[in-house]
């Protein structure tokens, strides 16, 4: 298969006609070229920038940052240098939550919860095993 080089004029025209909504597999029909090479040039316009895959943890954390109008570090600093944990902060969080928020934060506590019963179950099991020993 020949490798197609687009000229600056087509690249030009591909800006262009995806900027009057064309879709990035009807450019590749239209310039004889794959859906990539046309990503690639929107790319190298400025026009999208590269997908980057991130988690569900990752995407909830920027959606509050997003909710909470957070656009800088510093933004994101002077939010964690006030006492964030006092009940009154905590409730008014809980009441301005999402029900999906409400949930991960649910989810997390039980697994706080999950984990610290394993370990004191874990302490029990390790003194009795401690105690059987001593007796014999």
């Amino acid at each position: 298969m020949a490798v197609k080089t687009l000229t600056d004029q087509e690249k030009d025209e591909i800006v262009a006609l995806y900027a009057e909504d064309a879709t990035i597999k009807s450019l590749a029909e239209k310039f004889s070229v794959s859906p990539r090479t046309i990503g690639r040039v929107l790319q190298e316009k400025d026009v999208l920038t590269p997908h980057i895959k991130i988690s569900e943890r990752d995407a909830a954390f920027l959606a509050m940052l997003k909710k909470y109008s957070v656009q800088t570090p510093e933004q994101l600093e002077n939010i964690f240098n006030t006492p964030a944990l006092v009940l009154p902060n905590i409730l008014d969080y809980l009441k301005e939550a999402t029900p999906s928020e409400l949930a991960f934060l649910f989810f997390e506590a039980a697994m706080v919860k999950v984990k610290e019963q394993a370990a004191k179950q874990q302490q029990i099991q390790s003194k009795e095993g401690t105690n059987a020993h001593n007796i014999h």
